[in-house]
């Protein structure tokens, strides 16, 4: 996506994102609040452009958490490799690894992470609904 794509789906100011693209903001960088409104655009848990800003200690602090690292879990009981599971679930080995280091992830990250793995199924599911039903009136 373009940054004005980027900033249109996550409603914020385009030259702003341009300037925190360049690196060129101030201090403080971007908040807590603008870099939530990018985590949904681009598809990345909030977790990550958190701790990249040097925000996640006080996030962590005041967000409902999964305090358990599920992620290498669930790798193993999917049969993964990392790089396997990365690629189901959409994010890049780096970034898998910081999740999979985390002992607490937010509950919309796991929500995140379990509707990207079940797309597919429910897709599919939707796809052998309609052929079902359009046959079905063939009859």
């Amino acid at each position: 996506m373009s940054i004005r794509q980027v900033a249109l789906y996550a409603g914020v100011s385009g030259s702003y994102l341009s300037l925190l693209e360049r690196q060129i903001v101030g201090t403080n960088g971007p908040t807590p609040k603008f870099l939530k409104k990018l985590s949904k655009p681009l598809d990345v848990p909030y977790e990550l452009p958190m701790k990249a800003a040097g925000h996640y200690d006080d996030f962590i602090s005041g967000v409902e958490t999964v305090p358990v690292s599920f992620l290498p879990l669930l790798r193993f009981a999917l049969l993964d490799d990392q790089e396997q599971f990365a690629e189901r679930i959409g994010l890049s080995v780096a970034e898998l690894r910081d999740l999979e280091a985390s002992t607490e992830l937010t509950a919309e990250t796991v929500s995140m992470i379990f509707n990207s793995l079940f797309a597919k199924h429910l897709a599919f599911k939707a796809s052998e609904k309609e052929m079902f039903f359009s046959g079905a009136t063939n009859i």
